[in-house]
């Protein structure tokens, strides 16, 4: 009841949204997924915010934790993430994996960040 949830991510994630207004859902990721879930649960008076950057990998999620996600203090964060680390992976000749991945040490501190603001994270 009244959680709100925070989209972190990039492109796919923040795709047509202003940078400057958290409210702002865009017209991707998080547009279609809060739509969703206030359609479908609509007794829970759920609110939104979205942190994604056109861009963003991360590396750039890390860096910018406090000030786009922690300040915001939401009960629910969802990371639609990987997309970008995959691309940059390739133009530096690196193969990018799932498991690589999954190993990404900013991804896991990330997700550890999350927790230690009480935060639920679904990635």
């Amino acid at each position: 009841q009244d959680d709100k949830i925070l989209f972190l991510g990039g492109l796919n994630t923040g795709a047509g949204r202003k940078y400057d207004d958290f409210s702002d859902m865009g017209r991707g990721f998080a547009m279609i997924t809060a739509a969703a879930l206030d359609a479908r649960h609509p007794d829970l008076s759920l609110r939104f915010a979205n942190a994604a950057q056109l861009g963003d990998n991360s590396q750039i999620m890390m860096e910018s934790m406090n000030e786009r996600c922690i300040e915001q203090k939401p009960n629910v964060v969802i990371i639609f993430a990987g997309h970008q680390d995959a691309i940059l992976a390739e133009q530096h000749h690196e193969q990018a994996t799932l498991k690589g991945y999954s190993k990404n040490y900013l991804i896991r501190t990330l997700l550890i960040r999350c927790q230690f603001t009480n935060t639920c994270f679904a990635y």
